[in-house]
């Protein structure tokens, strides 16, 4: 018999094994759960027989990471199934007027499925981040820093934000505020045509110049490493200052165009947010706002 107890938000199971607590995602099977904390034990032992005759900490702690990364691939096999149908969809109007507004490709595919495939990938998503979570734990790291983590993924992915706080919570409704964002993008954003042009012209225009200026630095950098002899400190050191001389411009140049990009965007949205508000409700133009400005200056720099 199993026994319930729910305390700040966490949910504990007490079995006869002993406490399993989900960290995100109650519905993940018992038997997946501890899985997953197996398979972080194993990766564990694994770290601990490659490290037992090293001592250099920062090697250590280098290959700490390396081996608790084995956990990403827990649940890959359950997402896999979502992430090569979104691939497959084509972009429908609705879709590309979200990424006009600022969403990701993904997002905005994803926000076209209908309700059955919706709440399919939903659940192998949340199912893939419990089990790498579950892992972690296995393999050592504390609940603390596991929550940590958590904390620190919501606070730099807006999308994940909404799947942990909102997707992975199945009493939360969420369809509704999706369906009203994908289906009926035509409806509440026909007034803004004219900024999300603007905004569409200027991702092709900055995306073709920074892809330029990054192409063109390590082509750069490249042209002058080539003949450095990496035994010898001076010319390593020389090197090195000619490689941040090349790069500070360039990254200097992409965040002023990614500025401009943005306050473009901020336009956008300013026009969009009202309409989306009064056709589809507060909570889904929080949705919106959450998806789409939530780790945006970090998810730009990274493409």
């Amino acid at each position: 018999m199993l026994l319930f107890l729910f305390t700040f938000g966490q949910i504990f199971i007490f079995t006869n094994a002993g406490v399993l607590e989900h960290f995100v995602y109650k519905d993940l099977p018992l038997d997946k759960l501890k899985e997953a904390r197996e398979f972080g034990k194993k990766a564990y032992l694994a770290f601990r027989n490659a490290t037992d005759k090293i001592d250099d900490v920062d090697i250590r702690n280098e290959m700490y990471e390396d081996f608790i990364l084995n956990c990403t691939e827990l649940g890959k096999d359950v997402a896999h199934h979502i992430i090569d149908k979104i691939k497959t969809i084509p972009l429908t109007k609705n879709s590309r007027l979200l990424l006009s507004m600022g969403m990701q490709p993904f997002v905005a595919k994803f926000l076209s499925m209908n309700q059955s495939d919706m709440s399919d990938g939903i659940d192998r998503m949340c199912k893939k981040y419990e089990s790498q979570l579950q892992c972690q734990l296995g393999f050592g790291e504390s609940r603390p820093a596991i929550y940590k983590r958590i904390e620190d993924m919501k606070n730099t992915n807006g999308n994940l934000k909404l799947l942990i706080e909102k997707d992975c919570n199945s009493g939360s409704n969420k369809y509704e505020a999706y369906r009203c964002i994908g289906e009926d993008a035509q409806i509440w954003s026909q007034d803004c045509k004219e900024s999300m042009t603007a905004y569409n012209e200027s991702r092709f225009r900055i995306g073709k110049k920074v892809a330029k200026l990054h192409i063109e630095a390590v082509e750069h950098v490249l042209n002058i490493t080539s003949n450095v002899d990496l035994d010898k400190e001076d010319q390593l050191m020389s090197s090195k200052e000619y490689v941040q001389a090349i790069f500070r411009p360039a990254l200097r140049e992409i965040a002023e165009l990614e500025g401009e990009k943005c306050s473009i965007l901020e336009k956008v949205l300013k026009c969009v947010r009202p309409s989306l508000r009064k056709h589809c409700g507060a909570e889904t133009e929080e949705v919106f706002n959450v998806s789409v400005l939530v780790g945006y200056v970090r998810n730009i720099l990274k493409h």
